[in-house]
């Protein structure tokens, strides 16, 4: 294909042509393409084509071809440029002209002829291969398959059964198995999509690359969850004072990673099967509250001297949040969240929303820590599931060795905690020489250019994320006995205040609601917005801590008539009852239950003997054994 200038301007830029390297070629064609290189440049530089001949002993005529050669299209998109001087080069691809002959050795350029001959044959076979037909197509059809196809065209085009290409077969048509792959790479990503999978088309990329962002400390916060690689229990006491240790399904670690200094700066352990908007909050106000540490109860596990997280180590960094945060734009932290999530953020800290590319995990750091954490931790532990079913670590009996060394989801919140910690005080690649929290100290401390934006002190004793607002009117009524209340989610608030303020009755109130205790409420007047007071649950759900998505489970079930739940009665401990008989059976009320107890703050259980015993072993189950307590103490060693 020609050029659209001419070769007096592609001339005057030789110095952008493509370039050549000969030092590999054979000392002919190494001193062939030399020469035609050199007489390119002499005439780039205006010398006589009398003198370029002296020189080279390259003809007038032969320079006119090569510069012609030279500012030829090529298949890139650029000129041929140098590369028209090597040897034995085409520049155009070969077209065939004579017809077919069966027997002889000439074979080339006739799938080509073909196609120029027949263009249906090769609009079909282009729409084969994109899947533009408008069939289902397979996943990935072997070339054997596509040139069954390609005949089947070819004889609905009219090509009689004694011509080319009927008298090929498919290992020797090598021509058609490159022409389409030739098609396929000019949309790489789809080929890509339907031969490998949708993970290695999204590995491609655009084709360009991007430098590595630079980050400031607490400038922007990264965000995911990630499934832990193990199976862990529950124990349940019986009527006779004996445990039913029972296995739960899965656990998520939700973990939040400043990207100027690489250290993780909080996390939550979701015992449920799922992870909703509350925990996504709940591990953000971790990251930003305080950090202790935890009184440890596995023998051996001790934090390292070095280790902590940011804000409970450095004082300058407590109660400190970052400029902005970034998700991974998956379903569960965009838009179903987006409503309360993103706006609690925003609104609350003035922090700014990144949601980052969809389903693109491999660009967010905070994905390979998952697989350090779970390399250095949760996959050397008895019970791991490993990062895949072929997982050499992967044991078939893990949950027989869970059970019988009761390896649970409170020692694994332990162990969790002294893993991240240890994390932040090892040495890392991102910061060479120094450990994230090393690098934080010197950038806060001694420093001293580094402005961090931090809650205010007079709200950090009330500080909460998952706060919901609600509207709900205040009703009695009077004639019936009933003092003024509000309604909130099948239960009734109100306060001394309240119930001796007939005059609002009718009238609105905005609660203010901590999603993860229900027990209480915060009233202000409408339409002004004064405060008004706090609101307490009357009956039962006053009784014990519960969260929103535990009084929803309860109050599903009472509907459906599978619980009963009296006025005075604890709706917290009723829940818990139901949820321990279903948790013989299902793995995903043990996952439920163990949430809802975490949550109130309650001891084992006392369940029914005769349903619980069905998941119980024969004998009885031994204490926690010494041996297995003592290897997990040393998995906190880290291999960045």
């Amino acid at each position: 294909m020609s050029s659209p200038r001419t070769v007096n301007e592609w001339l005057m830029e030789i110095a952008t042509w493509p370039t050549i390297t000969t030092d590999h070629l054979p000392t002919k064609e190494r001193r062939i393409a030399r020469n035609r290189e050199k007489a390119l440049r002499l005439r780039a530089q205006g010398v006589p084509r009398k003198t370029i001949h002296s020189v080279t002993g390259i003809s007038r005529q032969k320079l006119c071809d090569l510069l012609e050669r030279a500012c030829t299209l090529a298949e890139d998109g650029r000129i041929q440029g140098f590369r028209a001087c090597l040897y034995y080069n085409h520049v155009k691809e070969y077209t065939r002209t004579k017809p077919p002959k069966k027997g002889s050795n000439g074979y080339a350029g006739l799938l080509q002829q073909t196609f120029r001959q027949y263009p249906s044959v090769a609009a079909g076979m282009w729409k084969l291969v994109h899947d533009e037909t408008g069939d289902v197509q397979e996943v990935a059809i072997s070339d054997k398959d596509l040139h069954e196809c390609f005949l089947e065209l070819c004889s609905e085009a009219g090509i009689k059964k004694g011509a080319y290409p009927f008298w090929t077969d498919a290992s020797c048509d090598r021509s058609l198995s490159r022409t389409l792959k030739k098609w396929m790479a000019e949309d790489l990503r789809r080929y890509a999509t339907k031969y490998f999978g949708e993970d290695v088309a999204r590995r491609l990329g655009s084709g360009t690359t991007t430098s590595k962002v630079a980050f400031k400390i607490y400038q922007r916060w990264e965000f995911d969850g990630h499934c832990i690689d193990g199976t862990f229990t529950i124990r349940l006491q019986l009527p006779d004072g004996s445990f039913a240790v029972l296995v739960l399904k899965r656990i998520w670690l939700l973990a939040w990673r400043d990207c100027g200094s690489e250290a993780i700066v909080g996390y939550l352990i979701v015992l449920r099967e799922q992870y909703n908007s509350e925990d996504v909050l709940t591990s953000f106000e971790n990251a930003i509250i305080p950090w202790k540490k935890r009184t440890l109860s596995i023998p051996g596990l001790e934090y390292a001297d070095d280790g902590g997280f940011p804000s409970g180590t450095i004082p300058e960094l407590a109660f400190a949040f970052p400029n902005e945060v970034t998700f991974d734009n998956a379903m569960a932290h965009g838009r179903k969240m987006r409503s309360w999530v993103w706006e609690r953020i925003k609104e609350t800290l003035g922090c700014q929303i990144n949601p980052g590319p969809v389903a693109a995990p491999e660009q967010r750091l905070i994905e390979n820590w998952f697989r350090i954490v779970a390399r250095n931790g949760y996959q050397r532990i008895v019970g791991t599931t490993g990062s895949q079913p072929k997982d050499h670590r992967r044991k078939k009996n893990a949950a027989e060795q869970v059970v019988r060394y009761e390896i649970s989801a409170e020692e694994i919140e332990e162990l969790t905690d002294v893993v991240i910690a240890d994390y932040n005080g090892t040495l890392s690649d991102g910061t060479p020489g120094h450990s994230p929290l090393e690098r934080l100290r010197y950038l806060v401390r001694d420093k001293k250019n580094v402005l961090v934006k931090q809650v205010e002190v007079s709200e950090r004793k009330s500080f909460c994320l998952s706060i919901m607002n609600e509207t709900r009117p205040v009703v009695g009524p009077l004639e019936k006995g009933y003092r003024p209340h509000v309604n909130f989610m099948g239960a009734t608030y109100s306060s001394p205040k309240l119930a001796a303020s007939p005059s609002l009755i009718g009238k609105e109130l905005k609660l203010e609601i901590r999603s993860r205790d229900l027990r209480t409420i915060k009233a202000y007047l409408l339409p002004k917005g004064e405060e008004f007071g706090i609101l307490s649950a009357e009956g039962g759900w006053a009784l014990s801590q519960h969260d929103i998505r535990m009084r929803r489970a309860i109050l599903r079930l009472k509907r459906l008539r599978k619980i009963r739940v009296r006025f005075r009665a604890d709706p917290i401990r009723i829940y818990h009852r139901y949820l321990s008989t279903k948790a013989a059976k299902r793995k995903r009320y043990r996952n439920e239950l163990a949430h809802s107890r975490r949550v109130s703050g309650a001891g084992p259980v006392v369940v029914d003997s005769k349903t619980t015993r069905r998941a119980t072993p024969s004998k009885p189950i031994q204490p926690c054994l010494p041996p297995i307590k003592q290897t997990i103490a040393p998995l906190v060693g880290f291999n960045v």
